[in-house]
């Protein structure tokens, strides 16, 4: 719901909507729908496992919503987005590339 005096909106909950829908419901709301993993379907076949922010929290319109999708099609998506119980940090157990190594050069004579 908006409030004109501020210029808000309420999250909607999108967990358990079909992607296609939890679209069609942020811009309901004024608020973008932003699939945060690979397993998003255009045809929206997918389904929403997780949101950020919340449902019920407040948000500026046109401000974006983190959702993560999972694909029947490849099964549960293993990254349902970030885990909102207990202290955080920790890096997923995934390590960056580590880039090219420096060669040595030969000494001057």
């Amino acid at each position: 719901m908006a409030d004109s005096l501020t210029d808000t909106t309420s999250v909607p909950e999108l967990v358990g909507l079909a992607a296609a829908d939890a679209h069609d419901a942020a811009l309901d709301a004024r608020l973008l729908a932003v699939p945060q993993n690979a397993a998003h379907t255009g045809a929206g076949r997918s389904t929403v496992t997780n949101q950020r922010p919340r449902a019920g929290a407040s948000a500026s319109p046109g401000d974006t919503i983190s959702i993560w999708v999972d694909d029947p099609a490849a099964g549960p998506s293993s990254d349902e987005g970030p885990d909102d119980e207990g202290p955080g940090g920790g890096g997923g157990g995934s390590r960056l590339p580590d880039g090219p190594k420096p060669t040595p050069t030969a000494g001057a004579a």
